[in-house]
């Protein structure tokens, strides 16, 4: 069965081009694209111009969707018109799951009677229902439902009949035609109602399923604002009085129609007041929404008794050959959960970062990714770069009791957002780090195959941190210990970033692996090498970037520096990270007075953009740890082509090639970073030729796009072994 999606905008290019771009991960690989333009003032035509030849391109002269929606009606080739607004995002089995509805209706229902088929919308939160299943009357009064109209509803002339949201309605191209498409006198609101009221009369049957659902983000427009309050109530009032003067007059008395319309007016002006009084609209409104009602009122009664309750006459359709939209693989897509406490736009750590790049690059394969994260304020389900991010809520606790609170927070609420999507959206694998144990709650409480990434363990940086000491924090540092071991030997694959972490976790846990397999393999990042900022000519910039924490070396980095930075006046000695320590604090008290208070620039936590500007253009980066599980400060800094002078320990020794594209030391030698440092400092040819070195190693290794691949074939092998177990 081929499709039409028709998507009718005005004014919305950036939600617009969201809308086209998700259209490409459609399971559903046979239909076409049509979009219809209003007359929109923005750079909508711009912006459209860049899917020529992918797209059925129109415009529409006035701002009336009916009218839209005939235009894209008449240039549709498909069997079946799906209509989605420029507002909202659909899942990606959208198309499938509307083709399910016509072609396996109901028993006791023929495929060919099937005119209309309908979703689910979630609202601007991604969680809460904004519309799931509706009846309607010939007033055009809508009942929402929880559950599915019974079909044998869909009667001709009768009262009641189901009905569809617009911005995810779908109709028998051929049922449109015979009915005469949409009655553009309907601009906007009631016009997919009337739509199916007409398709029941003329004897097909309109259905409503659970599932194929849309997000709806029901942006700002000329007829309500930003806090999604109606501002213009004429087209409401006037297009419900002529649905009921059209459709209700078989039914009851004319005397009764126009009452009922006039209570309805009421409920609306009721409803303008009250948004008033909330200083959700300005004051004032309601008096001229009381003239808008009036004037509608009485339009609709005229309009309505000039039309009647004939039939409108069928068309002929002639479109245009079809134009298939094109899609990304999908025949063996997965449906992938990613978890991670951090995500943009929250600060990010270095498992945060990772799965920051992986997501958008697993989803550029043609995979349905799905990221859990913390939310920064209510809960949302949002569509960002091809990925579904998931932002979940502090409310829920009870997967792991003992624990952190936080620790509890978000492992149970990962779950409850994974049971809550389920039943339309069931995942088949997730992927997350092993830190503050996040998917401990997946593991614990679902049988998704699960990969746990192996990062620093917090029983290593415990050590490293002496956090132990501190007996505030100590009793849930030793069940967080416990529940990391539970988490190794729980998952169905697990995988080692490098043969470091593997051996350092064998040895802390005693080979919790012997019962799950393992796969070395690194982690990488998007290649952001756009353009280089550093000057090989100008005076030199030496950068360190990590939490300023021990187990990270900023001491020993800032030893290094007040011994090579004499040595090297015109050096400039750059510090990025979060501080929770106060270091910077005391190094600036310790050298109040002396020139390398001048010198080293602690700059705090930086974005991600701030943070790719400094390794672009430092000409040695430093990352002095004394324990790293990888080293993805090392990667990035590699990326940009930059000198890195690191330590020989844990995974960096495994990322990088001593004396080819880094230099290396051994960890807590403050002596032997600053002799290497000062080496550096003195020869730029030799800071260059690291720094091309480590660039082609990035290319060969380390870019994403290589990474992404071997983490599909990781999660393949989970569920493989989740089937077999």
């Amino acid at each position: 069965m081929r499709f039409s999606v028709v998507v009718n905008t005005l004014n919305r290019a950036p939600s617009l081009r969201d809308t086209l771009e998700s259209l490409r991960f459609q399971r559903h690989d046979d239909f076409e694209v049509v979009v219809v333009n209003g007359p929109s003032t923005d750079h909508t035509e711009e912006m459209l111009a860049q899917y020529e030849g992918r797209i059925k391109h129109l415009r529409c002269p006035v701002a009336n969707l009916s009218m839209s929606r005939n235009i894209g009606i008449r240039a549709a080739a498909g069997d079946v018109v799906a209509f989605i607004d420029d507002d909202a995002i659909p899942e990606y089995d959208w198309l499938a799951e509307l083709e399910r509805g016509y072609l396996r209706p109901p028993d006791g229902i023929a495929i060919e009677e099937v005119g209309g088929v309908g979703g689910v919308v979630f609202d601007y939160t991604g969680t809460r229902f904004q519309f799931r299943f509706a009846v309607s009357d010939r007033h055009g009064e809508s009942a929402f439902l929880d559950a599915p109209p019974d079909p044998a509803m869909c009667v001709p002339g009768g009262w009641l009949y189901p009905s569809l949201m617009g911005t995810n309605s779908s109709f028998r191209r051929e049922a449109l035609a015979a009915i005469g498409l949409f009655d553009e006198t309907y601009e906007y609101y009631l016009d997919e109602t009337d739509v199916a009221v007409r398709m029941v009369d003329a004897g097909y049957v309109v259905l409503g399923i659970d599932g194929a659902p849309v997000h709806h983000h029901f942006l700002p427009s000329h007829l309500r604002n930003e806090a999604k309050v109606v501002t213009h109530w004429y087209p409401v009032v006037k297009n419900r009085t002529y649905f009921a003067m059209r459709h209700a007059r078989s039914h009851r008395p004319v005397t009764d129609v126009i009452r009922a319309a006039i209570d309805a007016g009421d409920v609306r002006l009721a409803e303008s007041d009250s948004a008033e009084q909330a200083g959700l609209i300005a004051k004032g409104s309601t008096d001229r929404a009381r003239v808008d009602a009036d004037r509608g009122l009485l339009d609709g009664i005229v309009l309505g008794e000039r039309a009647g309750s004939k039939c409108a006459p069928a068309v002929t359709l002639s479109p245009p050959p079809f134009v298939r939209f094109p899609t990304l693989p999908h025949a063996n897509r997965l449906r992938i959960g990613l978890v991670s406490a951090g995500y943009p736009p929250r600060p990010m750590a270095g498992i945060a970062r990772f799965i920051s790049e992986l997501a958008p690059a697993l989803a550029a394969l043609g995979h349905d990714v799905r990221v859990f994260t913390r939310a920064t304020g209510h809960p949302t389900v949002e569509w960002e770069d091809g990925v579904w991010v998931h932002r979940i809520g502090d409310q829920h606790r009870g997967l792991v009791p003992g624990s952190f609170d936080h620790v509890d927070d978000f492992a149970t609420g990962v779950v409850r957002e994974i049971e809550r999507i389920q039943p339309w959206l069931p995942l088949d694998c997730v992927y997350g780090g092993a830190w503050d144990v996040e998917t401990i709650g997946v593991v614990r409480a679902t049988e998704i195959p699960t990969t746990i990434m192996l990062a620093t363990p917090a029983r290593e940086a415990a050590e490293h941190g002496g956090w132990l000491a501190d007996p505030a924090i100590a009793p849930g540092l030793r069940a967080l210990f416990d529940l990391e071991r539970e988490l190794f030997a729980g998952a169905h694959h697990v995988h080692g970033i490098s043969q470091a972490v593997v051996h350092t976790i064998d040895q802390l846990y005693r080979e919790p692996f012997t019962e799950v397999p393992v796969t070395v393999a690194p982690i990488g990042v998007r290649d952001r090498h756009v353009h280089e900022l550093r000057d090989a000519q100008a005076s030199p910039t030496v950068l360190f970037v990590g939490r300023l924490e021990q187990r990270k070396g900023i001491d020993i980095f800032l030893q290094a520096v007040a011994t090579a930075a004499p040595l090297h006046p015109s050096a400039h000695f750059q510090v990025a990270g979060a501080d929770p320590a106060g270091i910077a604090e005391q190094w600036r008290l310790d050298h109040a007075g002396d020139e390398l208070a001048d010198r080293v620039e602690f700059l705090g936590e930086v974005d991600d953009e701030q943070l790719h500007h400094l390794y672009a253009s430092a000409h040695i980066v430093v990352l002095p740890s004394r324990y790293e599980s990888f080293g993805l400060v090392v990667v990035e800094a590699m990326m940009h082509g930059a000198a890195v002078l690191s330590t020989d320990i844990g995974g960096i020794a495994e990322v990088t090639r001593d004396g080819i594209d880094a230099v290396l030391v051994p960890p807590a030698d403050a002596p032997a970073l600053a002799a290497a440092m000062s080496a550096l400092l003195d020869d730029p040819a030799r800071r260059a030729a690291l720094g091309d070195e480590a660039r082609r190693r990035f290319l060969q290794h380390f870019d994403i796009a290589r990474v992404a691949p071997a983490i599909v074939d990781m999660l393949r092998a989970s569920i493989a072994a989740h089937q077999v177990g």
